[in-house]
């Protein structure tokens, strides 16, 4: 006779290889079905918009926030540089990418997006629209909690090396945690307190944490 509180073998196994979403007291299961289901409605949404083949549509969104170089581009979306270089290849063949010098170093080149690659990456991001609606339609205690939870699985996937790494406030040595739940975190960098809405997922001043 199996113990009260203590599953069988047989009933372990069922459980273990029933779907993510009927593990209904496995909050870890639901939580990544969740997870799927929502990568299910991005994919759906983006491929209704009309856009680039995926790695220079990722290019595009890395190159909007600034001048990046071919190994940087590389190492953020973790595929070679050979691949990021042909990529770059056929975004400044069709006029939506530049490389440019860099001041300090001749011999480096970063590229940038050209106004034709401004206006293309505004347009493949209409896709964000109905999930932008969805969120904002959240009490504001939500949309916070949401966007802390995420930014926290986010490094703890990069601590894991599941990820590449990103300059995530979570991820550098600048942050300091709250010293309480209910205190905010506090940047050493800026010497002022970061409350939830303002934690960042790529900040140009982001120093990796060590270890």
């Amino acid at each position: 006779m199996t113990p009260p509180g203590r599953l069988r073998y047989r009933d372990t196994v069922e459980l273990l290889l029933s779907p993510l979403a009927r593990r209904h007291d496995d909050v870890a299961a639901k939580t990544v079905a969740a997870l799927e289901r929502l990568a299910r409605a991005v994919s759906h949404c983006q491929w209704k918009q009309p856009q680039l083949a995926p790695l220079r549509a990722a290019l595009l969104a890395e190159l909007a926030g600034g001048p990046q170089e071919v190994r940087t581009l590389a190492q953020v979306l973790s595929v070679r540089r050979s691949t990021v270089s042909r990529a770059l290849t056929q975004l400044r063949r069709s006029g939506l990418a530049t490389p440019a010098a860099v001041p300090h170093d001749r011999r480096l080149r970063r590229w940038e997006l050209t106004p034709a690659g401004r206006s293309a990456y505004a347009h493949s991001t209409a896709w964000t629209a109905p999930l932008m609606t969805a969120i904002q339609a959240l009490p504001v205690r939500h949309r916070e909690a949401l966007l802390h939870s995420l930014l926290q699985l986010i490094a703890s996937l990069v601590r894991a090396e599941v990820v590449a790494p990103t300059r995530l406030c979570l991820t550098c040595r600048y942050l300091q945690p709250p010293g309480d739940a209910r205190g905010p975190y506090r940047c050493h960098l800026l010497q002022q307190p970061l409350p939830l809405p303002e934690l960042r997922l790529d900040c140009p001043d982001h120093l990796p944490r060590a270890g």
